[in-house]
């Protein structure tokens, strides 16, 4: 009997790393810089005739002044410093989504996750990339001619269109996700993708509104990806992984 048991479990030992394995050579082609969006320009809807940035005798943009002020007042607190590591782009926004989401997100030790985050990031990034380009909205560093948490990324950023919030709804499309696949772990996921959106408010590098435009066109983007046959495809392989590897 004992023999029994213990043979049953290195046998299930064995099936838990064959899965793994296979899961890993399956995703081997987007480990070569091949990745790609699932969607294509024409996939996502126009969000250009949506949203539009607040003006200046808008009441939006007294509250995006008042959240202005707010996020200032925060600069000498252990938020600001969180604040500043929520600075990732693309991909490097999940791992400031692992101890939310209770596992860690990697190439190597979440291949499938990593390549469902991987192009759904790219989706966000082109479904954004027009209405950026419209309205050209002044950050708010350059606007009040401030400095930022990350010094670093300004002169980069200095052009770059704030409305919507690029960062922003990156971390809120992999939130929505994340809580799909977790969903045991979904307050605490949303609410870090809540937090990561503030973030660019307290860094100086967007309005409120730019963040709160953000996390609805990404709950859009991700609404659309789900009647991708290709997206579903890779949250399933995502969750069988996490299933597998926990």
């Amino acid at each position: 009997m004992q023999n029994d048991k213990t043979y049953r479990k290195q046998l299930g030992g064995l099936w838990r790393l064959t899965s793994v394995l296979l899961l890993t050579l399956s995703c081997t082609t987007l480990w070569a810089g091949t990745a790609e969006p699932f969607l294509t320009e024409k996939d996502y809807a126009d969000v250009t005739i949506m949203f539009t940035p607040p003006g200046t005798e808008d009441p939006l943009f007294f509250n995006d002044l008042c959240q202005h002020a707010w996020a200032r007042e925060l600069w000498n607190t252990p938020r600001a410093e969180e604040a500043r590591l929520d600075c990732p782009w693309d991909i490097g926004v999940a791992k400031r989504f692992e101890k939310a989401y209770g596992q860690e997100i990697s190439l190597e030790s979440t291949p499938q996750l990593y390549a469902l985050l991987e192009r759904t990031a790219m989706d966000v990034s082109i479904a954004l990339r027009p209405i950026k380009q419209k309205h050209q909205r002044l950050r708010p560093y350059v606007y009040f001619g401030e400095p930022t948490l990350i010094p670093e990324d300004e002169d980069v950023l200095r052009g770059n269109g704030s409305f919507p919030s690029g960062h922003s709804a990156v971390g809120f499309a992999f939130a929505l996700i994340l809580s799909e696949l977790a969903p045991e772990h979904q307050t605490g996921i949303m609410q870090r993708g809540i937090e990561f959106g503030q973030s660019r408010v307290i860094a100086n590098y967007h309005w409120q509104s730019d963040v709160d435009a953000a996390r609805v066109i990404a709950a859009m983007i991700v609404s659309r990806l789900h009647a991708c046959d290709t997206f579903r495809e890779q949250l399933d392989r995502a969750r069988q992984e996490r299933h597998v590897t926990r």
